[in-house]
């Protein structure tokens, strides 16, 4: 009877293929957390714009704004009334406030507001309609990493669009 000794090369090599495949799948790039933040963030900005405009056909004598602190990486949701004074988060019960960096919620850390057009200042207010209370729609651009996001707000019913890449020139190198 013939004892085996050994593996052979070909046993050996499927092993390590199937290793190899494994630990591909189960370790994803960074590249994907990059990826996955950002667009994250810009479906995370889409949501609270639609419930900015909820809320100003809900309260038509404070209707919401979105107010953006591009030096401290944040924005917060707010009423007209007091732009400064963030709402109560409906579900947190905590201050309406997005904070992306380091020090920011946690799953955007690499997110950055790279740039944002809200028609001259830092603020998009909504009329009582749920429309934007300007004359240009609305646009906030986001970074995560090398991934970038476009957030467009259109003036009318406020709809928002989530697109991958910069695709309106406000300065930031695409």
């Amino acid at each position: 009877m013939y004892r085996r000794k050994g593996y052979t090369l070909v046993e050996i090599a499927m092993v390590v293929a199937i290793v190899a495949i494994i630990f591909g799948i189960a370790l994803p790039s960074s590249g994907t957390k990059e990826n996955e933040e950002g667009d994250l963030a810009g479906q995370n900005f889409e949501m609270d714009v639609s419930f900015a405009r909820s809320y100003s056909i809900a309260h038509p004598d404070d209707p919401a704004v979105i107010k953006v602190d591009q030096t401290n990486n944040k924005y917060w949701l707010a009423a007209q009334s007091a732009p400064d004074t963030p709402l109560t988060h409906p579900q947190t019960h905590q201050p309406y406030v997005v904070q992306y960096g380091t020090n920011g919620i946690k799953g955007f850390e690499q997110v950055q507001i790279a740039a944002f057009d809200f028609g001259g200042d830092s603020v998009v207010k909504f009329d009582s309609t749920g429309s934007l209370d300007q004359a240009t729609q609305a646009v906030i651009q986001l970074q995560s990493g090398t991934s970038k996001y476009e957030v467009d707000v259109a003036t009318v019913a406020a709809q928002a669009t989530v697109q991958k890449g910069f695709v309106t020139d406000l300065g930031v190198a695409n």
